[in-house]
């Protein structure tokens, strides 16, 4: 298979590979610190954009991540693509992620929420859209977000006066 296709049939086979890790029986111990470390990577993500910190930003990704913005452009470079796409970003805004669901299971999990953005400064205007981190742990023990998935909202409509 292409590098394409490989990608696209991994993306296809992890949404039933994760269902069937979150219905796994959870145990007691260590583990159970697991959701809490690994839903703490939005909060860490929210602090490091806002400080326009673009390392601290990337270090919270996989190696191999992937990342699917708006717009339907799969960017495959990693950490490599998180520097330059979301580095673009973090100059020019403020985000404030919401939480609406997370879930782990062994070494996967996800966390899915909202977001807002706001020019930095306080100009005009609001962003707002959705976003699904998938994360898995790496072999030292850490939570790094493999895939990372966000939409944009439709602008609101604006009111016309009538001709």
């Amino acid at each position: 298979m292409p590098p394409t296709s490989a990608r696209l049939f991994c993306l296809a086979l992890l949404p039933p590979l994760l269902l069937a890790a979150c219905a796994a029986p959870r145990g007691s111990g260590p583990a159970e610190a697991a959701p809490a470390a690994a839903g703490a990577l939005p909060r860490a993500w929210q602090d490091a954009f806002n400080r326009a910190d673009t390392a601290a930003v990337a270090a919270l990704y996989a190696e191999d991540a992937v990342l699917l913005p708006p717009g339907g452009t799969m960017l495959t470079g990693g950490r490599t693509a998180v520097r330059q796409t979301v580095g673009r970003w973090m100059n020019d805004h403020t985000l404030r992620l919401g939480t609406i669901h997370q879930r782990v299971a062994g070494g996967v999990g996800h966390v899915q929420g909202s977001w807002q953005g706001r020019p930095r400064g306080g100009g005009a205007g609001i962003a707002s859209g959705r976003y699904l981190m998938l994360f898995q742990r790496d072999a030292d023990g850490g939570w790094r977000i493999a895939y990372h998935v966000w939409t944009r909202d439709a602008e609101p409509a604006v009111e016309r006066d009538s001709p």
